[in-house]
């Protein structure tokens, strides 16, 4: 196969096929790696390069951690450059397209990746390991400036992430700022709601009344845990009341309120429970993570479906899921549903939901993790230690 690259003719070799159904057609045009050097050396180089396609569904290109022995120039499609984040998720630096490279920071030190690659569709990457560019030693001046300019571009990305961050981190002081001022002022009318309701279950005019003072109770007590969760959130402080809890029990508290808005929205509620002995954790937070997780699962799901909750043992783990039918979450968002004030496709929320779950589940010792695939749902998959976390988190 013969193609043009700056002009001259450059004969292909082999070609990966990793994921992707299409076949690569021609080697990278105008790749930013080999701007500027002489054509002759180009092919030289050119022919030890191979093809490999990817999709987004496919195995990363590489991980963190890893050896690196190859660069790679991106001919079709787009790379998510990201590192995992301890506790759960990812954090992206950013995003490459075609005339881009990526891997070469492995050139230095021992040799191992700084982070991960992934594709985020369709790709057509080629593979040029690092010994094939000894060819171009005698370009030395142009290929370092390549280099540079390439880390250049990557570092102004992260800069940009990095500016938009802190932008949300002031955000977030802002709302914890507001949030103290109306704790208080709201605190007292939540106090007497729940006061009336509870001098009304005690003298109920019917069986069914007692019962839904109850709820009105509970739902009270769950809107000042969400207050405080949300001030605790601003402030990076939280307070655990762990205390032994039966998971079964938990569970049918955190949906009673929701059986009835579920029926309407047709979606059906399947709970599992394999776990009756109880666990030690803060019975409230976790209401309020699973609560969180129950209501973003139904707005997956505007024409019904069917939302599984389960709780198993793993050891000295008890792991929940939470498992839904809806449209699922596309991979390139995947990474940045953990982050404040981040809605994919809501029509209400503050995009906080998430972000205070997985802190949450972090200050209870555990991690917090998703699967999702468009078009058949999401999983959310939670592990929490069932003797309560082995340092409480700091106040």
């Amino acid at each position: 196969m013969d193609t043009e690259f700056f002009g001259p003719k450059v004969k292909r070799s082999r070609t990966t096929v990793v994921g992707a159904a299409v076949r690569a057609a021609r080697p990278p045009a105008r790749n930013k790696l080999l701007a500027g050097i002489d054509p002759d050396a180009v092919e030289a180089v050119l022919r030890h390069a191979v093809a490999e396609e990817y999709r987004a569904d496919s195995p990363p290109v590489f991980e963190a951690g890893d050896l690196g022995d190859s660069v790679y120039l991106i001919e079709k499609g787009r790379v998510r450059i990201f590192k995992p984040v301890e506790g759960g998720g990812e954090e992206t630096f950013v995003e490459l397209g075609p005339g881009d490279f990526f891997g070469e920071m492995a050139l230095f030190g021992d040799h191992r990746r700084a982070a991960s690659a992934v594709a985020a569709g369709d790709c057509v990457l080629w593979r040029l390991r690092f010994s094939a560019l000894k060819e171009l030693w005698g370009h030395k001046l142009e290929l370092t400036r390549n280099l540079l300019e390439g880390a250049h571009q990557q570092l102004r990305a992260i800069d940009e992430r990095y500016v938009q961050e802190v932008v949300q981190r002031e955000r977030l002081g802002l709302v914890g700022r507001m949030a103290a001022s109306i704790v208080h002022d709201l605190k007292g009318p939540l106090g007497s709601i729940r006061l009336s309701a509870e001098l009304i279950a005690e003298d109920p005019a019917s069986p069914e009344t007692a019962k839904r003072t109850r709820r009105i109770v509970r739902e009270v007590d769950r809107l000042t845990t969400m207050v405080t969760d949300l001030l605790d959130y601003s402030r990076s402080s939280s307070k655990l009341a762990l205390e032994p809890t039966l998971l079964g029990n938990l569970l049918n508290d955190t949906f009673d309120p929701l059986r009835d808005d579920f029926e309407k929205r047709g979606v059906r509620l399947e709970l599992n429970v394999n776990l009756f002995d109880p666990v030690v954790l803060d019975p409230h937070r976790i209401q309020r993570v699973i609560h969180n997780l129950a209501l973003n699962a139904a707005e997956a799901m505007p024409k019904g479906g069917q939302l599984i909750v389960c709780a198993e043992c793993e050891g000295e783990l008890v792991r929940l899921e939470v498992r839904d039918t809806g449209h699922g979450i596309p991979r390139h968002q995947q990474a940045e549903v953990w982050k404040p004030f981040v809605t994919f496709g809501k029509k209400r929320g503050t995009g906080l939901g998430l972000s205070i779950a997985h802190k949450i589940v972090s200050d209870h010792g555990g991690t917090i993790s998703l699967q999702s695939e468009e078009g058949k749902g999401t999983t959310f998959i939670i592990h929490v230690p069932r003797h309560g976390p082995a340092e409480p988190p700091a106040p």
